[in-house]
């Protein structure tokens, strides 16, 4: 059952194109970007509704879009829950996710979590909840993937305080604007990729252009990897549209040739993973 749900999560990377990561040396860091202005008050994400995205997502592989997320939530009385719950026998594939969605270290994640402390976590603390109560109301152990998966979707953007537009990004984190980079032919968006590294603030820029003009591209995503933020020295993902609006999807290649949607972060998890760590810290797989 443990191989079949890792591969499971391994082949939504397989379906978007991913390639093997590559050395260990792209593992991300801790370094705390203390000069990101991070005091400019700029436009969030919130909490009351998705941050969503022009365009679908691909339901075959997405069940991100399964719909009606807040109501299936808000149907569960989560205090009746037993005060312990128990993820000893759960498999790696769940753990790491909870382990990211509660912002731990993937091998300091208990084997058994207090209900009342996950009930004042806040957002995703109840998201971890309900993907426990969803599986015991089937009648199964453990946490049901695909709830869980849905209720990090849902919240992700909020409660990682992303600002709603790339210009809010600049002013809140990072301007990379005069920052030199170079071109990169990316199979998993068949096109070009605009590459900006910033090693010392852990700021990693990925602009899908569609045309080579370095003086002025054609940027149609921006996808971008934050270091150093996470207590579990994860990295945070975000995603901006062509108008520089952040959505939680983005499109990828897929072998098929077909171009497919898949969720974020989910799908950028999947390929940024650290084998056999489930940790989600991998800067550079290839891309």
């Amino acid at each position: 059952m443990t191989r079949w749900l890792t591969a499971l999560f391994i082949v939504v990377c397989l379906i978007a194109n991913c390639a093997a990561p590559k050395s260990g040396s792209d593992l991300v860091g801790g370094v705390d970007s203390a000069d990101s202005q991070a005091n400019v008050p700029v436009a969030l994400a919130p909490c009351d509704d998705y941050v969503g995205g022009p365009i679908p997502m691909s339901t075959d592989i997405a069940v991100e879009a399964f719909p009606n997320y807040d109501e299936e939530l808000a149907a569960l009385d989560l205090s009746t829950l037993p005060a312990e719950i128990d993820l000893s026998t759960e498999d790696s594939l769940r753990r790491g996710i909870v382990a990211y969605m509660l912002e731990q270290e993937f091998p300091e994640l208990p084997s058994v979590l207090d209900r009342d402390t996950l009930l004042a976590a806040g957002p995703m603390g109840k998201a971890v909840l309900a993907a426990y109560m969803i599986a015991q109301n089937k009648g199964d152990e453990g946490i049901d993937l695909v709830f869980l998966r849905r209720g990090l979707h849902r919240y992700y953007q909020c409660v990682r305080a992303f600002p709603l537009t790339l210009e809010g990004f600049k002013k809140a984190i990072y301007d990379y604007t005069d920052d030199s980079g170079y071109f990169f032919e990316s199979g998993i968006k068949d096109s070009t990729r605009y590459i900006r590294e910033n090693h010392e603030l852990l700021v990693y820029i990925a602009e899908t252009v569609d045309a080579e003009d370095e003086a002025d591209p054609l940027v149609r995503e921006t996808e971008i990897l934050l270091g150093g933020r996470r207590s579990d020295s994860a990295l945070d993902f975000l995603v901006y549209d062509h108008d520089g609006k952040l959505m939680d999807r983005s499109p990828f290649m897929a072998f098929s040739g077909d171009t497919v949607v898949g969720s974020a972060p989910y799908t950028c998890m999947s390929c940024h993973i650290i084998p056999g760590a489930f940790s989600f810290g991998r800067i550079f797989p290839d891309m």
